[in-house]
């Protein structure tokens, strides 16, 4: 497994759902990592590299971050088995929608798997980041958890940090500068 030191890297930290995350403790579950991802220290939360963010609109804010990395989460002999992988936050209107493959292949149909509800991001000269955003389940991704939770129920709250390419004017748009 990948320990990620730091929450500093650009990318996306989610912990998915943290009932979830201790009940696959509790049953000893299989927690798999792969693609680039990596786990917190603290085992709460899941790194997903950033690995492009060319169709996204910093002065806009809005457009899609496209992180690689999967985490698979099996138990009970493979009939719990959950896996995210390639996730895509499509931001638009403070509104960010978190997307995912439920396999590791192309042909795989991307899920919307939460809604996050994004504040104005900090900006520190060569970040960008949304800082722990409640997030809620979408309809899309009912499926993927098997149905064991119901769409708009609270799930991990979401940080995503890209890079910054703007000017000092644009950061005092956003209020950080």
């Amino acid at each position: 497994m990948s320990i990620v030191e730091t929450e500093e890297q650009v990318g996306l930290l989610w912990g998915l759902r943290g009932s979830l995350l201790a009940y696959a403790r509790r049953v000893r579950a299989r927690v798999e990592l792969g693609g680039g991802a990596g786990v917190l220290g603290d085992g709460e939360s899941f790194h997903f590299p950033l690995v492009d963010q060319s169709d996204f609109e910093p002065q806009m804010l809005a457009g899609v971050i496209r992180f690689q990395g999967w985490v698979r989460i099996v138990a009970h002999q493979g009939a719990m088995d959950i896996r995210v992988s390639e996730p895509h936050l499509t931001v638009r209107d403070h509104v960010g929608v978190l997307s995912a493959r439920a396999r590791s292949d192309e042909a795989a149909q991307r899920l919307d798997l939460i809604e996050a509800r994004l504040q104005v991001p900090t900006c520190d000269g060569s970040t960008l980041m949304w800082s722990d955003c409640d997030t809620v389940l979408s309809p899309g991704g009912v499926g993927l958890f098997e149905g064991r939770y119901d769409v708009g129920e609270e799930f991990a709250p979401l940080t995503a940090r890209i890079r910054w390419r703007g000017s000092v004017a644009d950061r005092a748009v956003l209020g950080t500068g």
